[in-house]
């Protein structure tokens, strides 16, 4: 048993300098009901991902 989303797949442009928003439609096919959790990936993960990225960008020694 699925969700049926719309559309498939979010995507987000860079820079992340700007708050966009998209919309996310989702459609339970069934008579079943459904239970699904929404979550984002937690700020230190994100934090630590930049602050690697910026060192393999400055470090070209």
């Amino acid at each position: 048993m699925s969700l049926e989303l719309d559309p498939v797949e979010l995507g987000f442009k860079r820079p992340f300098q700007h708050e966009v928003s998209q919309t996310l439609r989702l459609k339970n096919p069934h008579s079943d009901p459904v239970a699904f959790k929404v979550g984002s990936p937690p700020l230190w993960r994100i934090a630590r991902h930049h602050r690697c990225a910026a060192t393999r960008l400055h470090d070209h020694s």
